[in-house]
């Protein structure tokens, strides 16, 4: 059995370490607003045990999501943790963990330098855009799918680099179809698997091809069957007026693929807030037309089109930058690096195609909520270390100065990210204590319910 070495356990115990200090205080927020619902849902049908709370689930939610995993999950934390939040907390961090982890496996196979792999994965797991996805317990399925997701994409290259063992393609597909079902973003691995193939490969025989395409198109095939039969037997969807209206035709979905790297490519490197104040300054600069007469921009316009504007001008930025250092690693006869830096890109922009088919008026809005760039996250991660590799290598061919400046800017940004994801769990901090003094107050007060209780709430309270 092969001995996991001495430098892989510090990398491993750094992983954490950052960790810890980014959300050691998640276990002191609170339930935010989904999980009460999954709640009610569990206890309306607990008589029937999981399985019929996955029939319920399936039935109503059949026509649009098919997620029997991410409905399991939750089922079990609340039999193991009833509503003590932290039992929820830690379970999310464990995961967040688990994927860190991944991802530094998942790098390591490709850069062959255990600095990168380990600056990427550390940059990862203190992401301070998309650390909604671990610190919203609810969004479980946003976490699950990209464990899943790394899980199978690592076992994919290890079933290539073994010429075609069938043991790693088999485990390839298991983590493949529980990443289906636990959230319809995997299906941007039916895009990734074969553009990583094209960069990194490069092997297009006929027995390669078969070897690499059939497994996971008989994957799809059987998806779609058991998806078919679901959406068949699930109740029917009532939509309201405005869902109606806002439904859209294949030429939007053309509009928005095209669209999708100009949005995600700034989003997944600079948080929304610096976005929308550059937006902000725009319009006051340029468009006074759109400030209120009490000095407020027009959310519309700013969240809007000149937001659009800004991440369109950033990409352009961003596109000849990476060209130019993409360029560098190749002169400089770093191909494998070179080829990570566009597996990289791959992986930015088509970890959120799904993205393009949100139903309803919030697939015509232009911010894209953090949590769905958690997957992103694994692609700006890798393209970011390598970027500092890149621009450091410019001025000096010494390797142990190249590694030393890494380190320090690597450190610069985790230092910041730590510090951002902290400030916003100190927020939600502050609100989960008035929520949890809301309910404990009641408790106290009223020991015993009658049955049935009603409560009356304002909404704006």
């Amino acid at each position: 059995m092969r001995r996991i070495s001495f430098s892989h356990i510090l990398s491993l115990l750094l992983i954490g370490i950052v960790i810890f200090f980014a959300f050691n205080k998640l276990p002191q927020t609170f339930f935010q607003q989904d999980e009460w619902w999954t709640f009610g849902n569990i206890l309306s049908t607990e008589s029937g045990g999981v399985l019929q709370f996955l029939k319920q689930n399936i039935l109503h939610a059949g026509k649009v999501h098919a997620i029997p995993v991410s409905a399991v999950i939750p089922y079990v934390e609340y039999r193991l943790f009833g509503v003590d939040f932290e039992g929820y907390a830690i379970f999310s961090l464990a995961i967040h963990l688990c994927s860190s982890v991944l991802v530094y496996c998942f790098c390591l196979l490709f850069l062959k330098k255990r600095l990168l792999a380990v600056i990427a994965s550390v940059l990862f797991a203190t992401n301070s855009i998309s650390y909604q996805a671990v610190s919203w317990v609810a969004a479980i399925n946003t976490q699950i799918v990209v464990l899943f997701s790394i899980a199978s994409l690592i076992l994919f290259v290890k079933y290539i680099h073994s010429d075609f063992k069938r043991i790693y393609v088999f485990g390839s597909l298991f983590f493949f179809i529980l990443a289906l079902f636990s959230n319809e973003s995997a299906f941007a691995l039916f895009i990734i698997f074969p553009m990583l193939w094209l960069i990194v490969y490069q092997r297009s025989d006929k027995k390669v091809v078969y070897r690499l395409v059939f497994p996971f198109l008989l994957l799809g095939f059987i998806y779609l069957l058991i998806r078919i039969s679901i959406w068949i037997l699930a109740y029917p969807i009532v939509l309201g007026q405005t869902q109606l209206l806002t439904q859209p035709n294949m030429f939007v979905f053309f509009y928005r693929l095209v669209l999708l790297p100009l949005r995600i490519f700034p989003q997944a490197f600079i948080p929304q807030a610096i976005l929308l104040n550059i937006s902000e300054k725009i319009i006051r600069l340029g468009y006074p037309q759109f400030v209120a007469s009490d000095n407020a921009v027009n959310p519309y316009i700013q969240e809007g089109i000149v937001f659009d504007m800004v991440c369109f001008i950033l990409f352009v930025i961003f596109s000849v930058l990476a060209l130019f250092l993409y360029n560098h690693l190749k002169r400089s006869k770093e191909f494998v690096l070179s080829q990570s830096f566009l597996l990289a890109i791959t992986l930015i922009i088509f970890s959120g195609v799904m993205l393009i088919f949100i139903p309803g008026s919030a697939g015509y809005v232009s911010i894209i909520e953090p949590k769905h760039l958690y997957l992103v996250n694994l692609g700006s991660s890798l393209l970011l270390a390598l970027g500092i590799y890149g621009i450091f290598s410019l001025f000096t061919k010494k390797q142990f100065i190249i590694a030393g400046f890494s380190i320090l800017s690597c450190a610069a940004i985790v230092f910041q990210n730590i510090n951002k994801v902290n400030e916003g769990l100190e927020g939600l901090a502050r609100i989960s204590n008035l929520r949890k003094s809301f309910l404990q107050t009641v408790k106290k007060e009223h020991p015993k319910f009658l049955n049935p209780a009603v409560f009356y709430l304002q909404s704006d309270s």
